[in-house]
């Protein structure tokens, strides 16, 4: 880790999506929302 920047050395593979930011309002059961989600949501 260095800074706000971690490296993801193993586990990931390609097309996989993870979570870059709020990470502290991460919680068990809460859904998520991706980027092009919110974007084209109207509120």
């Amino acid at each position: 880790m260095q800074g706000n920047n971690y490296q993801v050395l193993d586990g990931l593979n390609a097309g996989d999506r993870v979570v870059i930011s709020n990470i502290l309002k991460l919680q068990d059961g809460v859904p998520i929302e991706s980027e092009t989600q919110a974007s084209s949501s109207p509120f």
